[in-house]
């Protein structure tokens, strides 16, 4: 039996896993293969380097399919669209760039946090999708990131503050709420 290189199994999931465009079952496919191959509820994320340079290669051959008459065609990418029924300067109510200015989030998985729990707990939004939080980055002047709903997966599976068994109704955990309020903004060394 030949042995099976690590990366060689991430391209492939990834590739397999980019044609999927349902994305409520790309994200039942992920629970499933963390349920029966996670050894501990925490993973640890790999370092860029490892995965992403050799799925970026593998990638960039299926980006470009050759229709029938063999010209190439780009394929479909996820899009998302600016939420334009909520107002994230309400009356009565901190604006959305005031709340991160207090808050704070770093990295881009803070940032979906504070997103999701904005527009939970001040704006009372019930089915919060990946457009809502777009919407917010769009508001903040942030950077997307380059596939926001595996961001919002990556933050539910490793670090728990979200639920997003359905992506189209995002879920604030109790550690996502208590990270928010207790450990935004992140402390300093000498402040601790």
């Amino acid at each position: 039996m030949s042995s099976v290189n690590e990366i060689d199994v991430i391209k492939e999931i990834d590739i397999s896993l980019s044609k999927i465009e349902d994305e409520d079952a790309r994200n039942r496919i992920l629970t499933w293969v963390n349920s029966k191959y996670l050894k501990s509820p925490q993973i640890q994320q790999l370092p860029v380097t490892i995965i992403d340079q050799p799925i970026a290669a593998a990638q960039e051959k299926t980006k470009i399919a050759k229709s029938s008459n063999g010209k190439s065609k780009s394929a479909r990418k996820t899009t998302f669209s600016i939420v334009k029924e909520i107002s994230l300067r309400p009356d009565g109510v901190k604006s959305f760039k005031e709340f991160v200015k207090e808050k704070d989030p770093k990295s881009d998985q803070e940032k979906c946090l504070v997103a999701v729990y904005y527009l939970k707990m001040n704006l009372n939004i019930e089915n919060i999708d990946a457009n809502y939080v777009f919407t917010c980055f769009k508001d903040a002047g942030w950077r997307t990131p380059a596939n926001l709903t595996t961001t919002l997966t990556v933050l539910s599976s490793q670090k728990g503050w979200v639920d997003t068994s359905s992506l189209k109704s995002i879920v604030l955990t109790n550690l996502g709420e208590d990270y928010v309020e207790h450990d935004l903004p992140a402390k300093g060394k000498n402040e601790l």
